[in-house]
């Protein structure tokens, strides 16, 4: 709404990490080495469960249905994640990043992911404007992501961050 639109609430952040791990699995991101690294880890940590599971002293089915779960979930970190897809939208970023006055880094992305974390699992944090301003430039990653998957070029994606997204 109009009169929460500049407020950057616990929720907006969690809302915002949403909308990048949304973007993050329509991507091609998990293509790249480190994300085939941890598959093939995770398949060789698949052979060893499926051992035990057959050894001497197994344990119940429900609890390797638990760890093949967590498995299934290995990934690269959301960081990381977060990083490769504003990289793609670099251009575009830097627009946004001129309009806050405060160009995001990778230590910012990093401190961002680490905020919602901790507010999502119990930990009392304290906004600041470094993660606000981080915040309302990923929401716009978020924006250009959407744009870039349903087929507008980044240059169009480019001059639309200059003309609207993140007025």
């Amino acid at each position: 709404t109009d009169s929460s639109v500049n407020i950057v609430s616990n929720d907006t952040i969690k809302a915002i990490c949403s909308g990048l791990e949304c973007e993050i699995s329509f991507s091609d991101i998990e293509d790249n080495q480190e994300a085939q690294e941890i598959k093939a880890f995770a398949d060789k940590i698949k052979e060893l469960v499926q051992e035990h599971k057959h050894g001497e002293c197994p344990l119940s089915p429900k609890s390797y249905d638990k760890i093949y779960g967590n498995i299934r979930h290995w990934g690269m970190a959301t960081a990381d994640s977060v990083i490769e897809l504003y990289r793609k939208h670099e251009k575009a970023m830097q627009t946004i990043c001129g309009k806050v006055r405060m160009f995001v880094k990778d230590r910012d992305i990093n401190e961002f992911i680490k905020y919602r974390n901790d507010v999502t699992h119990g930990s009392y944090r304290v906004n600041n404007i470094r993660i606000a301003n981080t915040a309302y430039v990923l929401s716009c990653l978020v924006y250009c992501c959407l744009l870039a998957r349903i087929g507008i070029d980044e240059s169009k994606i480019e001059e639309l961050c200059r003309m609207k997204i993140g007025s």
